[in-house]
């Protein structure tokens, strides 16, 4: 029985985005071990059926002895479990597990969810940052991509120069985001916003387009859910919120139901690697407005949403007048050409089938 390695960095994001991958593994008969941080999920990825090895991660810690200890608790592992593969996920678990993998002599399949903050940033801590990345990679068998514009990065940074494939995101899920039918307007339109209130997500510009849109009268209210990981906006999603602007859910364990409830969603983000809150959505049969960005922009065609310029709270009112005054009919074509998109092109099985196809290819 062959051994399978899996470093991630968050026991929820694996079980989110890569228990489909974990699954396939296990019905093929691999032997699959996962490390992660001790995180209650854990519980939910052992029921699976795999290992778990608990490795603290620190991920946005730029601390160097933080790190080399991290690349010394890979290695110990890899050296202990002896894996055919190995399989990183995100920046820091590239550099150093694939760092681990190469002192080993373990091969191993990385990908890059999204360039970050770090990596996609500037100065002197994205030079280290991309120096580090080209040595966890130099010696990976494969190398995914979750879109065209890093895939452009890694060529461009001279990352790596093996086998680089392309992938939708970590695609979505159909079975649990099935098509549903769009709902009754008769209380007006409702357009969600799915992911963390910070700075980077664009929840600056969203809530002052939510402002914009409530002062002139606007038959339109934006439903908001995620994490706050930025205090300092709370004040203003308060007072947005008592002006009926807006409403705040908090963190949804299942966003289905807000999405089921809503129309559209709504993705103001400044960066990502593939945007899952609009996959999901369009899943479910929802139109998407979004900024014209990496990670965004993908998830959008012709017929099924419309892009704004990130940064700009008036490109997301336009955006929003936009789907407005659009007929009932029209509003609910652009859902199902959202659903047809997703099967087309994003569908989680098609991620999980070349990652599993890139583990067999190793001897």
């Amino acid at each position: 029985m062959k051994k399978v390695l899996i470093i991630a960095n968050n026991a929820g994001g694996f079980l989110l985005f890569r228990q489909e991958t974990l699954i396939g593994l296990l019905e093929e008969g691999y032997d699959v071990t996962v490390a992660l941080p001790d995180e209650p999920q854990v519980a939910q990825v052992e029921a699976l059926g795999a290992e778990v090895e608990i490795v603290p991660v620190s991920r946005r810690s730029t601390n160097p002895f933080s790190d080399l200890l991290l690349f010394l608790r890979y290695r110990r592992l890899i050296r202990r479990l002896r894996p055919d593969v190995v399989l990183t996920y995100t920046v820091k678990c590239n550099i150093y597990g694939g760092m681990a993998c190469r002192v080993t002599g373990t091969p191993y399949v990385s990908t890059i969810t999204g360039l970050g903050s770090g990596l996609g940033g500037s100065g002197l801590l994205q030079k280290i940052i991309v120096v580090l990345s080209r040595m966890g990679l130099r010696r990976c068998r494969t190398l995914f991509c979750q879109n065209t514009f890093v895939e452009r990065f890694v060529r461009e940074q001279k990352l790596f120069d093996g086998n680089l494939c392309l992938l939708p995101g970590s695609g979505v899920n159909l079975e649990e985001h099935p098509y549903t039918p769009y709902p009754d307007e008769a209380d007006g339109i409702r357009i969600c916003f799915l992911g963390r209130l910070m700075r980077d997500k664009g929840i600056g510009e969203l809530l002052s387009a939510a402002e914009t849109l409530h002062e002139k009268g606007a038959n339109v209210v934006f439903h908001l859910a995620g994490m706050v990981e930025e205090e300092a906006w709370m004040d203003r999603v308060s007072t947005l919120e008592e002006r009926g602007a807006i409403v705040y859910h908090g963190s949804l364990l299942d966003v289905r139901p807000l999405i089921r409830d809503c129309h559209a969603s709504v993705m103001p983000s400044y960066q990502e690697g593939m945007c899952n809150a609009l996959m999901e959505s369009a899943a479910m049969g929802r139109a998407l407005l979004a900024s014209d960005v990496p990670g965004c922009r993908e998830t959008v065609g012709e017929k099924n949403g419309f892009l704004f310029a990130s940064h700009s709270a008036d490109g997301i009112v336009e955006a929003v007048e936009r789907f407005l005054a659009l007929t009932k009919e029209e509003r609910e074509e652009m859902g199902r050409a959202s659903n047809e998109k997703m099967i087309a092109e994003f569908d989680r099985r098609l991620v999980t089938q070349r990652v599993l196809e890139a583990v067999r290819s190793i001897n």
